[in-house]
């Protein structure tokens, strides 16, 4: 459950990153193992597991300490000193880097609360909330390679249900296909909506 003193949508979403990561820590050590991968998606995010395992596969045979993401990091063009990213769906990496991309996650929500009325992390949601947390960690990232891409879906529950339950079963590319198509009957997606 949310601390109440956190009332925006972007510090809600550190409050869960920061304490999901904490139980994966807390794993670790009562058990004395580091992973060697470790994947962080939104909750509302379908992974097809025949490109992602693959991927995380790959990233631990390369031994690379980078944290892997789909677009660039950039300093934004608008003027607000924020660094962006053009995603903020998927990130895997090793632990440690994990680690690393958590405290900045926990710095930056508690530094949150000094700001009224947004925090200029906040300026363009996920997008410059993330580039700023990967662009200042002064660690390494690399973008996937395009011909690797893990694939995944955007999942909307109050229009995804329905087909989603009655295809599970399926392979993730005819169950998206599926999906899109009952899409067409809601105004929300007419206008070529992807989410």
């Amino acid at each position: 459950k949310v601390s109440p003193e956190f009332t925006r949508w972007e510090e809600k979403v550190m409050f869960h990153i920061v304490n999901s990561n904490k139980l994966k820590c807390k794993y670790e050590n009562k058990n004395n193992f580091k992973y060697e991968c470790v994947l962080m998606t939104r909750p509302d995010i379908l992974l097809d597991y025949k490109t992602t395992i693959p991927n995380i596969i790959n990233f631990i045979n390369k031994n690379e300490n980078l944290l892997m993401i789909r677009g660039k990091v950039h300093k934004c063009k608008c003027g607000c000193k924020c660094y962006i990213t053009g995603h903020d769906v998927v990130y895997y990496s090793t632990s440690c880097i994990i680690d690393l991309f958590c405290d900045n996650v926990k710095n930056l929500l508690n530094e949150s609360q000094k700001f009224n009325p947004r925090p200029p992390s906040f300026i363009h949601g996920g997008h410059t909330l993330f580039g700023d947390i990967i662009g200042k960690m002064k660690i390494g990232w690399k973008m996937w390679d395009s011909s690797t891409e893990i694939r995944y879906h955007l999942y909307r529950q109050e229009y995804d249900r329905i087909p989603f339950i009655d295809n599970i079963h399926l392979p993730f590319e005819e169950m998206v296909n599926i999906i899109n198509i009952y899409r067409r009957r809601f105004d929300y997606f007419k206008d070529g909506a992807a989410h």
